[in-house]
């Protein structure tokens, strides 16, 4: 499979640097809080595969209320091609996997399912949390398929999403 989209990311100045392998969705209408799975499958207009990278500035974890003190821990997004799909195929997403690769040798394999229930049950869960609706064109990580992974200067990264949608990308550290 070929790798569509790179991101590059400085380690420099990051005290424990992760990085995680997400599902990537966009949407084509507006999605108010409380809205129903159907409404939240139906809104999905296109999925991809996503890389998140990430700092843990303590040694001994974070908690949530931590990681909202310090503006999240999130250091940059890298976002494969983009899929359209349809309803049904988004309910698809669920069982759908991802290889995760390091330097070309397979680490791990994730399942959408290890995020909230995957893409549109998280979506549920970002919904519950908001005051305000999401908006179309927004573009939503929905959560890692695996722990996040501690990663050093000099590794590539990539997240190899197989299913009903199938997209790679890949992240360098430097």
């Amino acid at each position: 499979m070929e790798t569509l989209i790179t991101g590059q990311v400085s380690a420099d100045g990051l005290v424990q640097p992760r990085i995680e392998p997400e599902i990537v969705v966009g949407l084509k209408t507006d999605l108010p809080p409380r809205s129903e799975p159907s409404a939240n499958a139906a809104a999905i207009d296109c999925v991809a595969a996503g890389l998140e990278s990430s700092n843990v500035t303590s040694r001994g974890g974070v908690s949530a209320a931590e990681a909202v003190a310090e503006a999240g821990l999130h250091t940059a997004p890298a976002i494969g091609r983009r899929q359209e799909i349809n309803a049904q195929e988004t309910i698809a997403l669920s069982p759908c996997d991802c290889e995760f690769v390091r330097d070309g040798t397979l680490v791990h394999r994730g399942l959408a399912t290890t995020a909230p229930g995957g893409p549109v049950p998280a979506l549920l869960g970002l919904l519950k949390g908001l005051p305000d609706r999401l908006r179309a064109g927004d573009i939503i990580t929905t959560g890692s398929m695996i722990d996040a992974t501690p990663v050093a200067a000099g590794q590539r990264w990539t997240n190899q999403l197989h299913g009903p949608a199938s997209s790679s990308v890949e992240m360098t550290f430097t």
